[in-house]
């Protein structure tokens, strides 16, 4: 929701011309993007026995599943980042960058999933899956630092913008 609210409102700036002001709606998207992942991790982890409970997993896979569970909350904390970075980059003419990115994201989460399942087990799977998301999220993080990115970057929060954000997020659903 947030990544659709910050590029609605960033376009619709930029489209205006008000570059700073299109600068300020992606940094918030960016602040709103690593707040909401760090909520979601802290909750998945924070609440862990509740979500056992509701989910109520075999016991044969009980300990598997906690092993599981317990890394793959860290996903989550770069999930709402690397989502608003990837459709950055392909409003920045960057389509190419993004489905390079997206293509070794998914390959590599495979074979390095793979690998390490071999030696960790099921932990191997859940470190492979988050090393992926990681070295994703650094190589989308390329763009905007080696001066690619055409979109500027300012760190600025506002209630008002914020709330806008919200009424735009609304508009999109």
């Amino acid at each position: 929701m947030i990544n659709s609210g910050t590029i609605k409102n960033y376009s619709y700036e930029h489209g205006q011309f008000h570059k700073r002001k299109a600068g300020e709606y992606f940094g918030l998207g960016v602040l709103m993007s690593l707040i909401s992942g760090v909520c979601i991790t802290a909750f998945l982890l924070l609440f862990k026995p509740v979500v056992f409970i509701f989910l109520q997993p075999p016991f044969g896979i009980l300990t598997c599943f906690n092993q599981y569970y317990t890394i793959i909350a860290f996903y989550f904390l770069m999930c709402p980042i690397s989502c608003l970075l990837d459709n950055m980059v392909v409003s920045d003419a960057g389509e190419h960058l993004s489905a390079v990115t997206n293509t070794f994201q998914i390959i590599g989460n495979i074979v390095l999933s793979y690998i390490l399942a071999g030696k960790y087990g099921i932990i191997g799977i859940a470190a492979g899956t988050v090393i992926c998301q990681a070295a994703f999220v650094f190589l989308i993080l390329l763009w905007f630092i080696t001066g690619k990115s055409s979109i500027p970057f300012s760190i600025m929060f506002s209630w008002q913008d914020t709330f806008l954000l919200k009424n735009a997020i609304i508009k999109v659903f």
